[in-house]
């Protein structure tokens, strides 16, 4: 899943904490994450100085390869 935001807010750490409360659920049984649903991927027009980065991927399951890759290569952009 890939998300995009042209507003200049601080919504990547809105999308981290969404991500985040989304497992917490699916790990208690709140709700069920598909299996296909990997990874998501958030990205805006605002770029973090701090982070060095625009685009931020959250993980909804292991994965594995090539997946991995992808995600780990988005998170340097």
């Amino acid at each position: 899943m890939a998300l995009w935001s042209d507003l200049d807010d601080l919504e990547e750490l809105e999308f981290e904490f969404a991500m985040k409360d989304i497992r917490s659920d699916a790990s208690i049984g709140i709700r069920q994450v598909p299996d296909a649903l990997l990874f998501c991927v958030f990205g805006s027009d605002w770029f973090n100085p701090r982070r060095g980065q625009q685009i931020y991927t959250e993980s909804f399951q292991q994965l594995s390869q090539p997946f991995l890759n992808w995600a780990e290569d988005l998170r340097g952009l």
